[in-house]
């Protein structure tokens, strides 16, 4: 692991250069590296104090200054680029005799330099100029390395420390600051080439190494020992998760780093090794089990697919930066003979590959790419929905429109607005692929149904889609048209059917979240089957986990063109729909200000006393207002889990949900975790299997029966939302790692995405709730949505965001709109190829 922290004091480095190794206390002096160093005269010397305060403060260790500001307390100081060895290196480390220990060493130091050595090359840079308006490259980084080998809480943990010191020779001989956005787009790839390097080292000592996850683990090392000596990353995960932050690896996860870090203290290496051996061999881990795994013996147990690491990026993203190959690469070469060198040397062979397409780019040293079988994939999908627009063949007739709209007015007991009239008249009389766009209840699906009864009248076949099943459902009950989920009509093409070939209309739903790949086949098909394709979304709400941005190009009028829909309708109050229209077009400040002002607003001092007060509100609604229904929305799957129980609890007490509490080992997304299930429980199937039980991931239902049978296999029978009995065994819908089931007491905000809830919404704001994430989940509503979020957890974003100490006053819905965090959008590759 590779985490980068702002130097925000001198003295903690300055008196890790003074620390007296020798005497058995401390940690080893520290050493300079970098190209920079070498201008210097440093590079290879011992770290002295006064060096090191010079350099960070922007001096020559003679003291002259080597840029603007130096000496200045408004400079920033530098960057600590901390290189961690996985814990089961560390381990083997702890647990080996003095010889294969200083092995072990030297190549943590030596994996530590190849990652400052990708940091120098890719990510140094520096400006000059007025207003630092021109980029360019420095001549080498000036850093000073501190190998470590122990945590703060007296664990065997391998480190090293870089301190890059915010100062940096240019070509001319001159020096200037560094510019640190470019350190932290290199960080992940920087890590990854650190550890491929150390895992290469690693295995030259005979000891094989397996992937685990973008690390690796030593073979033979058992994960729980490795838990036993992590209490570090213990105090580090839970504040990550009072935080309410995903990742260690982000400008949050590093300040918390430093919010937690202790004083070492001074470390006896003699006593903590004797200690750490004497609990390896209580757990196992002895001398004679590290000689069992070790073998002298080359085994390569995993062959690099070049291929298969761009198609590891590319199906995530249209396009990519240099710095994600370099990060595949690494994490792939895992368990290979590669190293360092041949990861670099790899990378830019494959950069300079046909395959590869370099792009234009706004911006010096920002070099961005895709592949030709992306951009074939892209162009095959604007070329069909190209062809598919200038036919007519689904054209309705102006008269049977009005009469189509005449007759859903009259269902609704409304007329339409002048923007939904305009918007259906374009749909019914476009060619065959038009795209209705419109804000979060403004009234897509009112148009959609107008459209269903003009089709109805013509005898053309519709059928609805929509990525989430929730999302589709709601189309099918609002409109009235049959409707699926994407991924039942794509799994039919690659079985190599035309899912459209006995359709003449096709309605996509909350087609913003449609990958272009899936749109490229859907597209296709129609082409073929002469069916009618219809786009419904916005493309200001949520993207495509993978490969978006289609509704967004296609939406240009230079491409297909767009109508849209802006007058918000779904929210009763005039104040509430001004708060949708407000998280629209990015004014969070006055949203929150609204929502604070209304009581819609709500702070807990903590995670657990802000999703107490929800759930708390949320069952006072239930019971006051029997005939409504509710919606609980949540960021972080983690988080919709935890709520989940909590209600679940609510409804055990009352009576609705049985108590048999039969657990089960659960698969979901890629996680997996045991799940009590009883008489009752709302559920939700999380695997298409349109074979035999004919579900959906997304399809929802309730337990209307579960056993365990003689063979103690679990038995459910679940009554699902579409009527349906389902009677299964548990493992016939499973893999080895769980049963393809969860609660559904509680939603994520991208499957609430195309829901219309005829009541309230109870939503958990986390530190991932950007704009795009808040206007969704806040706008599902009719009546009331209320926010929770804690106090702690917006005090400390602030402090993120703004690099100061906490406000000094008590906390506002003004703070919450500074520090939402500003979403990234999703581009095609054909539109980057033309942006410049």
């Amino acid at each position: 692991m590779l985490t980068i922290s702002a130097v925000r004091t001198v003295s903690y480095y300055t008196n890790l250069a003074t620390e007296d190794y020798y005497l058995g206390a401390g940690e080893p002096p520290g050493q300079w590296y970098g190209l920079g160093s070498r201008n210097l005269g440093l590079y290879g010397n011992t770290v002295e104090k006064a060096d090191i305060e010079a350099l960070i403060n922007g001096g020559a260790p003679s003291g002259a200054p080597l840029v603007q500001n130096t000496y200045s307390d408004k400079r920033r100081l530098g960057w600590d680029c901390t290189f961690s060895a996985p814990k089961s290196v560390s381990i083997l480390w702890a647990r080996a005799d003095d010889n294969l220990r200083s092995k072990i060493q030297t190549a943590q130091s030596q994996a530590a330099k190849r990652g400052i050595d990708a940091l120098e090359r890719y990510a140094a840079f520096t400006r000059r100029g007025k207003a630092g308006e021109t980029l360019e490259r420095t001549a080498g980084l000036v850093a000073a390395t501190f190998n470590h080998c122990t945590s703060r809480e007296q664990d065997p943990q391998l480190h090293t420390h870089a301190v890059i010191c915010n100062v940096a020779p240019r070509a001319d001989d001159s020096w200037g600051s560094l510019e640190s956005r470019k350190i932290y787009q290199w960080q992940k790839a920087a890590g990854a080439i650190y550890r491929a390097e150390l895992a290469a080292q690693i295995k030259e000592l005979g000891f094989q190494v397996e992937r685990d996850e973008d690390s690796f683990h030593l073979s033979g090392v058992d994960k729980e020992l490795c838990e036993h000596f992590s209490k570090r990353s213990k105090t580090i995960r839970e504040e990550l998760k009072k935080q309410g932050v995903e990742s260690s690896a982000s400008k949050a996860g590093d300040l918390i780093k430093l919010d937690t870090r202790k004083d070492k203290g001074l470390v006896d290496h003699h006593a903590l090794l004797e200690g750490w051996q004497n609990e390896m061999d209580q757990q196992g881990f002895s001398k004679e089990h590290l000689n069992q795994i070790r073998s002298h013996e080359q085994i390569c147990l995993n062959e690099l697919n070049e291929d298969g690491s761009l198609l590891s990026i590319t199906d995530k993203k249209a396009t990519f930066k240099p710095q994600d190959l370099f990060y595949q690469i690494a994490i792939d070469s895992v368990g290979s003979d590669m190293n360092a060198t041949s990861v670099e040397s790899i990378t830019k062979r494959l950069l300079k590959d046909p395959e590869v397409v370099e792009l234009p780019t706004e911006y010096a040293f920002d070099p961005k790419y895709t592949t030709e079988s992306v951009l074939v994939c892209e162009r095959m999908m604007v070329k069909s929905a190209k062809t598919l627009a200038s036919r007519t063949t689904k054209q309705i007739p102006n008269i049977q429109i009005a009469s189509a709209i005449a007759s859903a007015e009259n269902q609704l007991g409304f007329t339409f607005d002048d923007e939904q009239l305009e918007a259906t008249y374009s749909m019914l009389s476009a060619g065959d692929f038009s795209i209705i766009q419109g804000s979060a209840g403004a009234g897509k699906t009112t148009a959609m149904l107008a459209a269903n009864h003009a089709y109805q009248i013509k005898g053309y076949r519709v059928l609805g889609a929509s990525i989430a099943k929730r999302a589709a459902d709601n189309l099918q009950q609002e409109t009235g048209i049959e409707s699926v989920t994407i991924a039942s009509l794509t799994s039919k093409i690659v079985d190599g059917a035309n899912p459209l070939s006995n359709l003449d209309v096709l309605v996509v739903d909350e087609a913003g979240q449609l990958p272009s790949t899936d749109l490229q086949k859907l597209t296709h098909c129609a082409e073929q089957a002469n069916c009618k394709i219809v786009l419904t979304g916005e493309d200001k709400q949520l993207d495509a986990i993978n490969r978006g941005g289609a509704l967004k190009y296609l939406s240009k009028p230079e491409i297909i063109g767009t109508t849209r829909i802006e007058t918000i309708k779904r929210q009763r109050t005039e104040w509430a729909r001004q708060v949708v229209a407000d998280l629209r077009d990015g004014h969070m400040e006055k949203a929150f200000n609204t929502l604070n002002d209304k009581g819609c607003l709500h702070f807990g001092e903590d995670q657990e006393t802000a999703k107490k007060m929800l759930v708390e509100d949320w069952h006072n609604f239930q019971k006051t207002h029997p005939n409504k229904k509710s919606l609980v929305v949540a960021q972080k799957w983690s988080d919709v889990q935890e709520l989940s129980k909590h209600i679940r609890d609510i409804h055990i007490s009352e009576g609705r949900v049985g108590q048999e509490n039969i657990e089960l080992d659960c698969s979901v997304a890629g996680k997996t975790f045991k799940t009590e299930f009883s008489k009752g429980d709302r559920i939700k199937f999380c695997r298409n299997d349109y074979r035999d039980l004919k579900v959906s991931n997304g399809t929802l239902g309730t337990i209307s029966g579960i056993r365990k049978t003689e063979g103690l296999e679990t038995e459910l029978t679940v009554k699902a939302d579409d009527g349906r009995l389902l009677s299964f065994l548990a493992s016939d819908y499973a893999d080895e790692n769980g049963t393809y089931l969860c609660h559904a007491y509680a939603l994520t905000v991208y499957s609430s995405q195309g829901v219309t809830v005829d009541g309230n919404t109870f939503v958990y704001g986390d530190a991932g709730m950007d704009r795009v994430n808040s206007y969704v989940s806040l706008s599902r509503h009719k009546d009331f949505s209320n926010l929770y979020v804690t106090q702690d957890e917006v005090d400390f974003l602030t402090r993120v965001y703004e690099q100061e100490n906490i406000i000094e006053s008590n906390l506002t819905s003004r703070h919450l709109g500074t520090v939402v965090p500003r979403q990234k959008s999703s581009a095609l590759a054909i539109e980057e190829q033309l942006s410049c």
